[in-house]
């Protein structure tokens, strides 16, 4: 039924556990894993699941985030460690040697977008990471899914070069142009969606975003008013593609 067993807290130590293990074993043996249990991300994509949608393997594999951290301790630790060799080279302080770039995570589902020469032509489930589920005909119903790409004319205020250093605006786009980002429900229209019954049945509002995209009737996604939003774009010369198994 979708609902979750465990905690994410407890997931994320089960994981972190496993990970130790598999380093102990190659530092036993000498020799590097194969496979990696903690590395295997989604689900296989299953004819029978898809039904009418086609698998689809993916240009370049789409991996998950890992968990290094279980809060701001852990953070303030790995900076000190990270900038210890920088800040005595240079003779800085910590607090002078750099900073980070934060940004939420969006809990939702995993999503490939295709463009080629700027226009929409295919939208993908993260599925196994090789693998996934094409879900094109739902994107009309994504809020926040662009059906085209197009180059600023200028970098955002917000992405301009610091002082000495000179960042040039692409002439054209790439032939082919991956965004990849999270389908989700806000957090309001979840809400909306238990006030007027529409969640009966659904745990939550990522099992009910990745469920939505799984279904064969794009009303169903309609009905759930779904979003978008990117984390990363990649360019490749062409939409070609090993065959999915």
């Amino acid at each position: 039924d979708g609902r979750s067993e465990i905690s994410d807290g407890v997931y994320d130590d089960l994981r972190s556990r496993l990970v130790a293990a598999e380093d102990a074993l190659e530092g036993a043996t000498g020799r590097p894993l194969v496979q990696r249990a903690s590395r295997a991300v989604g689900a296989p994509v299953s004819s029978a699941a898809s039904g009418a949608q086609a698998k689809v393997a993916h240009l370049v594999p789409m991996t998950s985030l890992a968990c290094r951290t279980q809060g701001r301790p852990d953070v303030e630790r790995w900076y000190a460690v990270s900038f210890a060799a920088q800040a005595a080279a240079q003779g800085l302080s910590l607090r002078d040697c750099g900073g980070w770039v934060a940004e939420p995570k969006v809990d939702g589902g995993a999503v490939s977008a295709l463009y080629a020469r700027g226009r929409f032509v295919r939208l993908v489930t993260r599925g196994d990471g090789e693998v996934g589920q094409d879900v094109t005909r739902h994107a009309r119903h994504i809020a926040g899914l662009p059906a085209a790409l197009m180059l600023p004319r200028a970098l955002p205020r917000a992405a301009q070069a610091p002082p000495g250093l000179k960042l040039d605006l692409p002439q054209e786009l790439p032939e082919v142009v991956e965004v990849r980002g999270e389908v989700y429900i806000a957090l309001e229209h979840w809400g909306q969606m238990q006030a007027s019954g529409a969640a009966a049945g659904l745990s939550n509002p990522r099992n009910a975003a990745t469920g939505a995209l799984n279904a064969l009737d794009p009303s169903e996604v309609a009905s759930r008013r779904l979003s978008f939003t990117a984390y990363a774009a990649l360019a490749h010369p062409s939409l070609d593609a090993p065959a999915p198994p």
